[in-house]
């Protein structure tokens, strides 16, 4: 999502202040919450035979519920949108593992008029942490990984600046971010442009603290561990 204001394809005015992370994260909760809110009732839940026993939520949902709660989509994003600043914004609902609604309001920026759609993609940035995270155990109820499950096993590549340490960084080491990678660590790689596998194949030369003694937010250490399980 573009940290930039913009003009809405839609007709809405320029917002002319930038909008901050927090605006981020308040408009995501102001459209999630209120639609969270109208959808969820009462109804016991509906298992099938065909459902995976983790895909789906355990409240039940039914179809005129869902359908009610898209009918109110456009006036919620709309007005959160220009209350904060934020120029274009996608939108998609997932009902019982299929895509029901997925929509773009306003611009990709505000240097152009190229509008958002459905299918926009956007920076998911620190997001793509707890998608990592989940698709991980989605992975790992299968049986074939688990967290304890050494990083070298499923991705030969990886490797820390200790050669002694390498063999023993779990993906639960990457996930929990204490494989004693530094803060931050592959993000600037990133922002030069350098892909994903270059990054992983640099993280051994980056100073590291010793193994499961310190907490350090390093995304490139997610990125390996998702590459890893992918």
């Amino acid at each position: 999502m573009s940290s930039r204001p913009g003009l809405s394809s839609r007709g809405a005015r320029r917002v002319s202040r930038r909008p901050s992370r927090r605006a981020l994260r308040v408009l995501a909760a102001a459209v999630t919450l209120p639609l969270l809110v109208t959808a969820c009732g009462g109804a016991p839940p509906k298992p099938g035979a065909d459902e995976s026993p983790y895909a789906y939520s355990g409240v039940g949902v039914d179809d005129d519920r869902i359908d009610y709660a898209i009918g109110k989509i456009e006036t919620i994003v709309e007005e959160e949108r220009e209350a904060s600043g934020v120029p274009g914004v996608a939108v998609a609902v997932v009902h019982r593992g299929e895509t029901v609604y997925a929509e773009g309001f306003g611009t990709r920026g505000a240097a152009g008029d190229a509008p958002v759609d459905g299918s926009t993609v956007f920076p998911l940035g620190a997001l793509s942490t707890p998608v990592s995270a989940t698709v991980a155990a989605a992975t790992f109820a299968e049986g074939e990984l688990d967290w304890s499950t050494p990083v070298r096993d499923v991705l030969p590549e990886f490797a820390l600046a200790d050669p002694r340490v390498t063999p023993m960084v779990t993906l639960g080491d990457l996930f929990a971010h204490r494989s004693g990678l530094p803060a931050h660590a592959g993000v600037d790689l990133a922002d030069l442009g350098l892909d994903r596998g270059e990054v992983i194949d640099r993280l051994r030369h980056l100073p590291s603290a010793p193994l499961r003694t310190a907490h350090a937010y390093a995304e490139g250490g997610v990125t390996a561990a998702a590459e890893a399980v992918a």
